[in-house]
This record gives C-alpha cells, sequence and structure tokens, in this order.
C-alpha cells in the first residue's frame, strides 16, 4: 500500500512548499493580514501592493539554503552594510607574502 507522507527536509523537518512548518506558523497570520486589507480597499493599486507583499513576506520566510532564510540573508545584507568586511583570520591568502618579506628587510635594515 502507498501511503502519502507529509514531505520532509533531509533533517527531518516538516516543510510546507519552500518553507519549514515553523515559518510557515510565523507567515501565516502576516498573509492573513494582507489578505484582509487588499479584499478590505479593493482597487488595482491596493492589489498590486498586496501581492507585492505578499511575494516579500514569502521571500522573507522561505528558506533558500539548508536553515537560511531570506530574512537572514536579508540580515546579513545590512550587517555587511553597516560593518563591511570583518576578517578575523590573516594569512598568506589574505596578505602579499612579498610585500610582508620585504617589509620586514626594511624594518631590519633601518635598526
Amino acid at each position: 500500500m502507498n501511503k502519502r507522507s507529509i514531505p520532509r527536509h533531509v533533517d527531518g523537518r516538516v516543510k510546507i512548499g519552500p518553507m519549514t512548518a515553523r515559518n510557515f506558523i510565523k507567515f501565516f497570520p502576516i498573509f492573513i493580514i494582507e489578505v484582509f486589507a487588499i479584499l478590505s480597499n479593493f482597487s488595482p493599486i491596493t492589489l498590486f501592493l498586496g501581492v507585492l507583499s505578499i511575494g516579500l513576506t514569502t521571500i522573507l520566510f522561505a528558506e533558500f539554503n539548508n536553515r537560511e532564510t531570506g530574512l537572514d540573508i536579508l540580515k546579513d545584507i545590512i550587517k555587511y552594510e553597516l560593518e563591511g568586511d570583518i576578517i578575523y583570520e590573516r594569512g598568506c591568502e589574505l596578505e602579499d607574502v612579498h610585500k610582508v618579506i620585504w617589509n620586514k628587510i626594511q624594518d631590519t635594515k633601518e635598526k
């Protein structure tokens, strides 16, 4: 007998389309409010703006990579714009080795 099963992600989380069930529960009240706002003041402009806002909130709650939602990506973009590149490790691939050796030679000549 072929029983239908709930679609699951690789690690066992239940998924509803591109969203996990937890994100869907967070998204659903926002979706209902947006649909109610569209239907209460129905016009072509509100329909366009409502569908656009529903699409954007869906993107924010959808999961793109493993456990990385659109909201996480947006937070990372804002953090990058505010702080810029933050490099914690220094290695040969981040700094020109020839320049480092040349600077050390110059420092020893000055002493």
